[in-house]
């Protein structure tokens, strides 16, 4: 399993959930090793590889059969109908498709219509709870909200990770940051089509122009197209001593309390979980107009939503309103506000331990 949002957060309910007894094995359906792995296997998990090649299935049932699973919990949006197929066969008992993401991103042709009737039957047959990450994220993917098996379980951050010391003038140097440089915008995500990198770059150029002494640094596992795309953006902009590219780092509560505004113009989101943790750091937060943002701002202040079609002027304003107010004087007030608008991990931890112990009650007709 691979650093991301996501993966982050399972695991921090992972370990939660194991001193109350519960113990995850992981299914890796890409056939390949990951970084999280050897802490899965320190909480006492095993991460199984099933690359979907031939024969792939009867490779699943055989992991189903002899680990004596009770919940299978499936993770890979509509695609979760083949594998609670696979469960439902192997006897087990609690089977949860959990949606975290407001679409596929593949199109809407006739081929990927079909398929996603043919995934939605097989989950509706054989699901026994119906999770997403976010209102937005269950009707997008779901047809029937008000399913008596549909719940919204919002990810939850460890808060106790933002109060911890830190010196920030010493980690923005690290990072190429000079002491006495200038504020700092920062982005977490990984260097994808939905981070919508490209904009975000233009929106900082046009910002860059008005205040020289700015920074932006963004956070994310690149190795990608648009990766390639954001640095030929950063040398046509002449950003190259602005802008700072750290990859895929460990310490983002860290970079993110060294930090002065987030900027988040994505174009899809289930939940987007960097957001929750420049609200957990105390930043203002600059976010595109989207269901599952506009669901954090209602929830938690400071996040201000803008409009993908807006002018990059407008998004330009809006940053410089962010960086005006700067981040929140109490440190503790991010944690607070997340905890109240259900954003923590205590929270989270009790709803799926609900969620893996009591079955919820199946589609008339199919037990």
């Amino acid at each position: 399993m691979q650093r991301g949002g996501a993966e982050m957060r399972t695991l921090e309910v992972m370990r939660s959930l194991r001193p109350l007894g519960f113990i995850c094995d992981v299914v890796a359906l890409s056939g390949l090793a990951g970084e999280l792995d050897t802490e899965i296997e320190a909480l006492g998990g095993r991460v199984h590889f099933c690359r979907r090649t031939f024969g792939w299935r009867r490779h699943l049932r055989r992991i189903l059969r002899s680990g004596g699973y009770t919940v299978v919990h499936s993770h890979v949006h509509l695609y979760s109908g083949i594998l609670l197929r696979e469960a439902a066969h192997c006897g087990i008992p609690i089977r949860i498709a959990h949606f975290r993401s407001t679409g596929d991103g593949r199109g809407n042709n006739l081929v990927r219509r079909c398929y996603r009737w043919l995934m939605t039957r097989l989950i509706d047959r054989h699901a026994t709870a119906i999770l997403s990450v976010s209102r937005s994220a269950l009707t997008a993917a779901w047809p029937r909200p008000t399913d008596a098996r549909c719940q919204v379980i919002y990810n939850g951050l460890d808060l106790k990770v933002f109060s911890r010391e830190l010196d920030v003038l010493a980690l923005r140097a690290d990072i190429g940051v000079p002491v006495g440089a200038g504020r700092v915008v920062m982005h977490v995500g990984n260097f994808t089509q939905p981070k919508n990198h490209g904009f975000l770059l233009r929106v900082f150029a046009a910002l860059a122009k008005k205040d020289q002494s700015l920074y932006l640094i963004l956070v994310g596992r690149g190795g990608t197209i648009e990766e390639q795309q954001t640095r030929a953006l950063i040398e046509e902009f002449s950003l190259g001593g602005q802008v700072k590219i750290l990859g895929v780092r460990d310490d983002v509560p860290d970079l993110l309390r060294c930090a002065d505004v987030f900027l988040f113009p994505s174009v899809r989101e289930g939940l987007p979980g960097a957001l929750l943790e420049a609200c957990a750091a105390g930043l203002p937060c600059v976010t595109s107009d989207i269901p599952s943002c506009r669901e954090v701002a209602e929830r938690v202040p400071g996040v201000d939503c803008v409009g993908l079609d807006q002018p990059v002027s407008v998004w330009v304003e809006r940053l410089q309103r962010g960086l005006a107010s700067g981040r929140a004087s109490d440190p503790q007030a991010g944690s607070r506000h997340l905890i109240q608008g259900g954003f923590d991990l205590d929270t989270a931890t009790e709803a799926l331990r609900r969620a893996w112990t009591v079955p919820v009650v199946m589609r008339s007709g199919h037990p």
